[in-house]
């Protein structure tokens, strides 16, 4: 990440859709980052009910999560997207809140899909690109 321009420290707050092992593993890279989820997320990971349930959370990469009021998935998560679902009622009003804090919040917010390779490179380019034109103001 530092490579790409990027350092840990910087990053504030981190929006999850669930806690997945696969999205939660590393949260533990950010140590100045607030990680929001919903309530019921947490409640659902800490019950782990039923085979899918136990298989799919890693508690302890979520220990300290804080509980809070989807980025979207690139088309080959879709159906992992639909296997791994419990309450698809839940992860469509994730998905409108954040679309709603993107708009609301344009300015402010970026969000994006970080299984998206392409997506990820062309965000660090971008913001390797304003970390130059920072240093130059400081040295001329």
């Amino acid at each position: 990440m530092e490579q790409l321009g990027f350092n840990p420290r910087d990053v504030r707050h981190i929006v999850l859709t669930h806690l997945d092992f696969d999205r939660a593993g590393g949260l533990e890279d950010f140590p100045e980052a607030t990680v929001h989820v919903m309530h019921a997320e947490i409640e659902a990971a800490r019950e782990r009910h039923g085979f899918i349930s136990s298989q799919r959370y890693r508690p302890g990469q979520w220990d300290e999560v804080k509980q809070t009021p989807k980025p979207h998935c690139t088309p080959g998560l879709r159906s992992y997207q639909w296997l791994m679902e419990i309450d698809r009622k839940t992860r469509l009003y994730n998905q409108e809140r954040l679309h709603a804090l993107s708009l609301d919040h344009s300015g402010e917010v970026r969000l994006f899909c970080s299984h998206d390779a392409i997506e990820f490179k062309a965000f660090a380019d971008q913001n390797n690109l304003r970390s130059q034109e920072n240093k130059s103001r400081f040295v001329n």
